[in-house]
């Protein structure tokens, strides 16, 4: 084990999810970053055993600059299977607009810090609305702003953004369906920013498809939310030209046929911990192409793989994921799209069991089955859900009213991480 891989290892974060909400607000200060070279693995050098085979990369000719967007509209004109069923998975409904979603009223304002916050509508107009109280509860000032994005997907909750003349700024009410109620934003307990919280282009990247940002700073948005080009690279070039032998379209990137690093990557622009990356001066990580390599435009910094708190915020599925045994096991094969295929989302529950069940019975075979008697199983999880037992659910240390599962599948719940210290909106 060379000195890179060790360097790489103590600075390894990462994984998916989505749909989350603006948050970080300087929470800890962010550790000295590191160039990382050498794939991932999940354990220190002197421990791990376990290699990332990666096999010689496919070239996929649709990672150069000269290669254009299409549009999701033009994808759909050959997959629209894919394209519906993907606009059913979070990622597919990240952004949308108040007109379309229609937020409802608050049925009573919320109060925190001497600030009473509320939500109407008139019309297709949706109005947040902030006064400041005195210390007897008086109003003495008041802001009314209309709000016009509506960011999430709704499986956690929703942000909201006010557009003024293409800048985009948060507002401080969100909504959080796990209570079914608005509350402070998240990370506004501490740092209360009002309506003044610009959002910036690398921030709103991992909720809309593609934002390039004007001289003035104003964004322009095209596509409110995630789309196939995000995973797949610009489509311009297999829109012209496709030619599929034995199964390998290089004109167009299949994530599947990545190496397992650049792979993971895909999601990774995204779904790695904000705490643990930074750009590299002079790039953007909204330039990086799917089929290219990430960490030419952003460093994993030196936190633990196994600080508690990192685990817990939001993104800490990724940590998680990389200390796993499965993860570790694995040979190196497994990813993030072991398990999430962002094609296949069931809008029944029950559906979803099923389906995780099975992903995991791909691995855990007869052979290894649980090791729980079923009578006892059944007991524990009456929907004999594998998830329910090997992934529980944790309070998130950056988000309120959020739960993360726990992607170190531990055998036993009890070895799951610990419950995290309560979240403020």
């Amino acid at each position: 084990m060379n000195s890179k891989r060790l360097a790489f290892l103590v600075g390894i974060s990462t994984l998916i999810g989505i749909g989350a909400i603006f948050y970080i607000f300087g929470e800890r200060p962010i550790a000295k970053p590191i160039v990382l070279a050498d794939p991932p693995t999940a354990e220190p050098a002197a421990k791990s055993k376990n290699k990332r085979v990666e096999p010689e990369p496919l070239e996929f000719r649709n990672t150069a600059l000269s290669v254009g967007y299409v549009g999701d509209a033009k994808c759909a004109e050959c997959h629209l299977a894919e394209t519906e069923s993907y606009r059913k998975h979070p990622m597919g409904r990240s952004m949308t607009t108040v007109e379309k979603l229609k937020p409802a009223a608050t049925k009573e304002p919320f109060t925190v810090d001497g600030y009473r916050y509320s939500v109407r509508t008139e019309g297709p107009r949706v109005i947040h609305v902030e006064e400041k109280l005195d210390v007897t509860g008086k109003v003495v000032a008041t802001k009314e702003e209309d709000v016009s994005l509506v960011v999430g997907s709704g499986t956690r909750g929703h942000a909201f953004l006010v557009d003024r003349k293409g800048s985009q700024f948060q507002s401080p009410v969100s909504w959080y369906s796990s209570v079914g109620k608005y509350d402070l934003a998240p990370g506004y307990a501490g740092k209360n920013l009002h309506f003044n919280r610009q959002i910036h282009q690398g921030c709103l990247h991992c909720h809309a498809d593609r934002v390039d940002e004007k001289p003035d700073g104003a964004l322009a948005i095209n596509g409110l939310t995630i789309g196939c080009e995000r995973c797949h690279g610009p489509g311009e070039l297999h829109a012209k030209e496709q030619k599929a032998v034995g199964g390998f379209d290089p004109t167009i990137v299949n994530p599947v046929k990545l190496t397992p690093t650049r792979r993971d990557q895909v999601c990774y622009q995204c779904h790695l911990q904000l705490d643990a990356r930074e750009e590299i001066e002079g790039k953007k990580v909204v330039d990086y192409r799917p089929g290219g390599d990430l960490y030419e435009f952003v460093r994993r910094s030196e936190i633990p793989l196994s600080d508690p708190y990192l685990q817990m915020k939001s993104l800490g599925h990724s940590h998680q994921m990389e200390e796993s045994k499965c993860f570790v096991n694995s040979d190196g094969k497994m990813g993030c799209v072991t398990c999430h295929n962002p094609h296949e989302w069931p809008t029944k529950f029950e559906d979803r069991i099923a389906l995780h069940n099975k992903k995991c019975i791909s691995c855990h075979d007869a052979g290894n089955e649980c090791s729980l008697p079923t009578p006892t199983r059944l007991l524990k999880s009456p929907t004999d859900n594998c998830v329910s037992c090997h992934m529980p659910t944790r309070q998130t240390t950056d988000i309120g009213h959020t739960a993360l599962t726990d992607h170190r599948i531990p055998r036993k719940a009890e070895q799951a991480v610990k419950a995290a210290p309560k979240a403020t909106p």
